[in-house]
């Protein structure tokens, strides 16, 4: 709750996922970093699926079929509608 207290006033908390499904997303992140895998806790997991970072985005951009350089290029468009 604090730390939701503290962003409020930023319009620019952006999660970025490589997908809307966490089991997609963690088999995406895990398949990047295979060393994390078998790390236990794995960070990737925990990330995914702790509810805090959703609660606390106020965007979330998904990259996956996506180049590095269109996700930059929606999180942009985002960052720049919200000063119009």
């Amino acid at each position: 709750m604090r730390v939701k207290k503290l962003l409020a006033p930023y319009p620019h908390v952006i999660l970025l996922l490589p997908s809307p499904d966490p089991e997609e997303s963690l088999e995406i992140l895990n398949a990047r970093q295979p060393w994390l895998r078998d790390m236990t806790p794995n960070i990737n997991e925990h990330f995914i699926r702790h509810h805090s970072n959703r609660d606390l985005a106020k965007h979330i951009v998904y990259s996956k079929g996506k180049t590095a350089e269109q996700t930059c290029e929606e999180v942009y468009d985002l960052v720049t509608a919200v000063r119009s």
